[in-house]
């Protein structure tokens, strides 16, 4: 006996009662596995979609921080160079006038402004940019103090060349620091 009416593709038989109950119970079966194949599909929909959304949120968030990073590191930068920019002007300006260097931009008992700048620099800012900062300051420094055996204007603007360089490779790059 044959569920679809013959075997062998005979069919002249008749379906009997037992075939059609078969039948029936078949029908119900496809029927109870087609709902179940619903409820995974549609928890396996959830879950892929939740999960394309935790991916997408969590890029988002990371290139959020990194545009706060560029903003904060570009603020503060751009502080520390109008800074020693003004000390380097000031600079030339005392040694046309008096013909010596300065020795100290700095009243007693007060903390250098690029000094202040350069540690808050440091907390933002990824490695190169800081080095970058930390050796023009310092040269700054020593230039502005008269030691021109160890810094000539000449060196202090090529460490300010260099302090620009690594501020736009920090900002032209995709990597976050």
């Amino acid at each position: 006996m044959a569920w679809f009416g013959g075997v062998g593709g005979r069919a002249s038989q008749a379906t009997t009662g037992a075939t059609a109950s078969r039948w029936t119970a078949c029908l119900r079966q496809t029927v109870r596995m087609d709902a179940w194949i619903g409820v995974v599909g549609t928890l396996l929909g959830a879950v892929v979609g939740g999960g394309v959304a935790y991916l997408n949120g969590t890029r988002d968030r990371k290139l959020e921080a990194r545009r706060d990073q560029e903003k904060r590191v570009t603020e503060v930068a751009g502080e520390l160079l109008q800074i020693v920019d003004a000390r380097e002007r000031y600079v030339h300006g005392y040694l046309e006038v008096v013909g010596e260097f300065p020795h100290d931009g700095t009243p007693d008992g007060e903390e250098d402004p690029a000094r202040k700048t350069l540690a808050l620099l440091e907390l933002y800012a990824p490695a190169p940019v800081t080095t970058a900062a930390r050796e023009y300051v310092d040269l700054m420094d020593k230039w502005e103090a008269g030691w021109t055996w160890e810094a000539t204007g000449n060196d202090v603007r090529a460490a300010r060349e260099r302090y620009i360089s690594a501020l736009r490779a920090f900002i032209g790059s995709d990597n976050p620091a």
